[in-house]
């Protein structure tokens, strides 16, 4: 009980670090380019990973899957996390398993989560499997608002397909979205317009069709606009 109830301060507490910096993100970016676009997915070249978050409606999904899961506790805990006051996992405030289990099995069944045994601790699963459960608590909870960072860095190709269709059936529901990545590939399958920072400073921004994978090399060098 006691690692439950310490667990659980750290996932508040992590979420709540995690929020301010989803906020000011996004309120650099709106005052950068005069509005954040729904429907739209922007790559933004930063070494920072971002938080597990869900706070009025934004969600972050992390690229790092040590700071999004307890490797030592079992699935069906790890996708409570963050879920803890909402009623996707409760119901007369307290944690309600039947609804964890249901949505357990419907992240298992979509995105393929090998093993189908929510009683395995997280670290028996792979590390493509691990990515696959983040996802797919983030995503369940349907946001408004999804900060991505790196979500196929180390996965497989099958793993990544089913991320990428993931991420463009929530960008489908209406969802803005900010991605950040360095794959080029990913970048250019999944961005609608795309933005590169060097040095903490906005140095390009316009629709995807406008780069190609040079110029985009160039803006992540610190080149300018008026010299390329």
């Amino acid at each position: 009980m006691m690692k439950w109830i310490r667990a659980l301060l750290i996932s508040v507490l992590a979420a709540l670090c995690a929020s301010l910096l989803l906020l000011a993100a996004t309120a650099f970016i709106t005052a950068r380019m005069g509005s954040l676009p729904r429907s739209s997915l922007t790559l933004v070249t930063t070494l920072a990973a971002c938080g597990a978050v869900f706070l009025g409606g934004l969600a972050g999904a992390l690229s790092a899957k040590e700071r999004g899961l307890l490797l030592g506790q079992n699935a069906s805990m790890n996708v409570a996390l963050g879920n803890q006051y909402s009623d996707l996992v409760t119901s007369r405030h307290k944690m309600d398993w039947k609804k964890i289990d249901a949505m357990l099995e419907e992240i298992f069944e979509k995105y393929q989560v090998s093993p189908r045994n929510k009683a395995l601790p997280l670290k028996s699963f792979s590390g493509g499997n691990q990515q696959k459960i983040i996802i797919g608590r983030e995503f369940y909870r349907n946001p408004r608002l999804a900060v991505i960072a790196h979500p196929t860095r180390g996965v497989d190709v099958g793993v990544c397909e089913i991320i990428h269709e993931s991420i463009l059936e929530l960008k489908r529901q209406g969802a803005a979205i900010l991605l950040i990545t360095a794959d080029f590939d990913e970048l250019f399958r999944l961005s609608d317009r795309i933005g590169v920072m060097y040095e903490g400073h906005m140095v390009t921004e316009n629709i995807a069709g406008t780069f190609t994978s040079t110029k985009l090399g160039f803006y992540m060098g610190g080149g300018k606009e008026n010299e390329d």
